[in-house]
């Protein structure tokens, strides 16, 4: 009760301006990444809700700060009126009050701003001043909030709920370790093999997103521009493969995130090959046949060849149909030396700590580390084209005679190079500019580029097989085929998500320093207009209402042309010039100002003491001839009436 009994004699512009100031800070420690809501569940843990706290709290904002200027302004309004009103003013000054008044009065709305603003007629430029005033301080709030949610991204947080366990990074190639999938190549490498570096079980597209969605043809057309076909990825691998051990831990099941630190991935990226690049079909090139019951189901030539220590070209191309049905893709070779596609790919290393979640194995979260300069990865094209070879090529039946009464697999190679000839488009232009066959097309060639580099690295097969077996895994006989565990270089913890919100370093300042200015805008009137009645020995303050309507009523009349002549003055009847305010009226209205009666009259003024007289002028009647009366209620009018004129206390517009 007392902090409400002393909350009275506070200004309610001094509270508007604290809790203004208060919740933009809010604002702004919210959305430089939630600092209110860590601790908040139900927020922290919703990406919906955390961006519904950050607009609820910056709409109160906006909403106090719209409050924090309108009563400022309206501070100002009414004290132009009580300060300037005097008769040491000279006519000019006192024609300008009206219209500055009007400028600053609640009920002018934007078109009646926009004509003091830009009005000829308008002689006064404090109007114009107060008029753009107004018109800014309208935007104040609406550009506010559209800054502090323009550019705010969600973005997720994790917190570890169990200690840490090692997990193995990207490691360099190597051509042994292609063997170990000798058996069961297709199911490695799956119907899937198209979309294997789009993966999000082991991919992360760094691709711009204006490139991303524009068509590649590769060298098939001829002026396109030479960023349709640049794609860049990060490949961190699959969680199966990273983290075996903290796959299989059942430990904690709300931690519903894998969290892999220091984690070494690869980063690729490609480009339209160079079509002027020459192969040497014996050193840079393999062929590759499907074999079926037999029978050669096409087949297609792969060319890689190392320009830079870690870029490779590659070429891909495909047997002709005709030779296909004729059975002469291996005799006749002419079909190589063709022009086709072709695709450059450059390889890197980047670290990331990358968040995979325990439910799909998906990568929910990435974020680089340093170093943040990609390490050049060397790869090698002979390597490539051993461990194609090595998984590709037919290994049962190669020449196994037609009439042999020998059992004959269906497939004699691997069934992959049938599905790649199948699906290859052939190389035309019509094939490059239709969209879902370029994609295609380049998805594939991606994926035959970077699939050597992720499966042919060490111990990649052994890693799966100690979460499986265990220590027992020796006594299965396989450990002598296998290539050795790499150094763990991983940090794998298990962790829950949480999301907090971030708005863009840019927008973040902009909307702290346009608050912060309209802030500094208030403080500063309600000092200044402090020091003006301080230094004019004007005691007490504004006795306003919260109602600019009732204010306008109990401190303003409208005086008549004939009240106006009795004390001499020039002028016209208000409600003339009212009812058309353009034009000529425009002019006359500009002339109009605003003058205070004297203090004491009749009850109380604006709120300043009895030594106040802010004018020297005549009461005006509560009774004015002017107004609306029978013939009969005008010929009853008493001498006492007409001699002695009721003192009212109110603020005259005169005219």
């Amino acid at each position: 009760m007392r902090f409400l009994f002393l909350l009275r004699y506070f200004r309610q512009e001094w509270i508007f301006i604290i809790l203004t100031t208060v919740l933009l800070l809010l604002t702004a420690l919210q959305a430089n990444g939630s600092v209110l809501t860590k601790n908040l569940p139900l927020v922290s843990h919703s990406r919906s809700y955390s961006i519904f706290f950050l607009r609820v709290i910056s709409e109160l904002a906006g909403l106090s700060l719209a409050a924090t200027l309108a009563v400022t302004l309206e501070q100002v309004k009414w004290a132009i009126v009580a300060m300037g009103s005097g008769d040491e003013l000279t006519e000019e000054c006192r024609s300008k009050r009206l219209v500055e008044f009007l400028a600053l009065d609640i009920g002018t709305t934007i078109p009646g701003l926009f004509q003091l603003l830009i009005s000829p007629s308008v002689s006064s430029p404090k109007a114009r001043m107060w008029s753009l005033g107004r018109l800014v301080a309208m935007l104040v709030v609406p550009v506010t909030g559209v800054l502090i949610m323009s550019r705010v991204e969600v973005t997720p947080v994790f917190v570890s709920v169990k200690d840490s366990v090692s997990g193995f990074g990207a490691h360099a190639m190597i051509v042994g370790a292609a063997r170990e999938y000798a058996g069961f190549t297709d199911i490695i490498l799956g119907s899937k093999f198209g979309s294997f570096v789009q993966s999000p079980s082991r991919s992360v597209d760094l691709t711009p997103e204006d490139i991303r969605s524009r068509i590649c043809g590769l060298n098939a057309i001829k002026d396109q521009d030479s960023s349709d076909c640049n794609r860049e990825y990060f490949i961190p691998g699959e969680a199966v493969f990273t983290m075996p051990e903290a796959m299989m831990d059942s430990a904690n099941p709300e931690a519903d995130i894998l969290l892999a630190e220091n984690h070494r991935g690869h980063n690729l990226r490609y480009e339209s090959g160079d079509p002027n690049v020459s192969f040497d079909l014996q050193k840079h090139c393999v062929l590759h046949t499907g074999r079926y019951w037999g029978f050669t189901i096409g087949g297609f030539l792969l060319c890689i060849l190392n320009t830079t220590p870690n870029t490779v070209q590659a070429k891909l191309v495909k047997c002709p149909e005709v030779q296909v049905l004729a059975q002469t893709c291996l005799t006749n070779t002419t079909w190589q030396t063709e022009d086709s596609w072709t695709l450059a790919m450059t390889s890197y290393y980047r670290t990331a700590t990358v968040a995979y979640s325990r439910l799909n194995a998906t990568i929910v979260s990435y974020q680089f580390t340093p170093p943040l300069t990609p390490i050049p990865a060397p790869v090698s094209a002979s390597d490539m084209l051993a461990v194609y070879a090595s998984l590709l090529n037919d290994t049962t039946t190669w020449k196994h005679p037609p009439n042999s009464t020998a059992p004959l697999a269906p497939f004699s190679a691997s069934s992959l190079n049938t599905v790649l000839y199948l699906t290859l488009p052939d190389f035309n232009m019509e094939n490059a500019k239709n969209p879902m066959v370029a994609s295609n097309m380049f998805a594939t060639f991606q994926s035959i580029l970077a699939l050597p580099l992720y499966y042919s690295q060490s111990g990649m097969l052994r890693r799966l097989i100690p979460a499986r077996f265990g220590g027992n895994f020796v006594n299965l006989g396989v450990d002598q085929f296998l290539s050795p565990l790499p150094e763990r270089t991983t940090t794998v913890r298990l962790a829950y998500q949480e999301f907090e919100t971030v708005a863009e370093k840019g927008t973040l300042t902009a909307y702290v320093a346009i608050g912060g200015a309209a802030i500094a805008f208030c403080v500063v009137v309600q000092g200044a207009l402090w020091w003006v009645m301080l230094t004019k020995g004007v005691v007490g303050r504004l006795d306003l209402t919260s109602f600019g309507a009732v204010d306008l009523f109990r401190f303003c009349v409208m005086e008549s042309m004939e009240v106006v002549a009795r004390r001499g003055e020039k002028g016209g009847v208000f409600g003339e010039w009212m009812e058309g305010f353009g034009g000529d009226r425009r002019k006359e209205a500009s002339e109009a100002r605003l003058k205070g009666l004297e203090e004491g009259r009749s009850g109380r003024g604006l709120g300043y003491g009895s030594e106040a007289a802010l004018v020297e002028v005549s009461p005006v009647s509560s009774y004015h001839e002017d107004w609306p009366m029978s013939p009969q209620s005008d010929a009853n009018k008493s001498e006492e009436m007409l001699s002695e004129p009721q003192p009212v206390h109110h603020w005259g517009i005169a005219m």
